[in-house]
């Protein structure tokens, strides 16, 4: 196996244990009766190209998948199904 492929297994047997384990904290939240009042964020970064481009495992390319980073927000006063556009420079910035 290449190295970018087993790298690559790896990288989504990780995601698959933090779906996991935020499914568990949901759970919990859940159970103790405070899911309703929880303010959940869920962020990631942008990960590695695994030789997309011909590039080493590497980031920070002017990629739209560079660039574009995951955010999740869910609980009170959240409107469910929204995108937000904004750009942020750095985490500090979401409101």
């Amino acid at each position: 196996m290449v190295r970018a492929d087993r790298n690559f297994q790896r990288q989504c047997q990780t995601l698959q244990s933090v779906d996991e384990h935020v499914g568990k904290i949901r759970e919990a939240l859940h159970v103790n009766s405070v899911l309703d009042e929880t303010i959940i964020i869920y962020a990631s970064n942008n990960g590695y190209h695994f030789m997309h481009h011909r590039l080493r495992e590497w980031k920070g390319q002017p990629y739209e998948y560079d660039l574009r980073v995951p955010l999740i927000v869910a609980g009170p006063g959240v409107p469910e199904n929204t995108v937000v556009q904004d750009m942020v420079a750095a985490n500090i910035d979401v409101p």
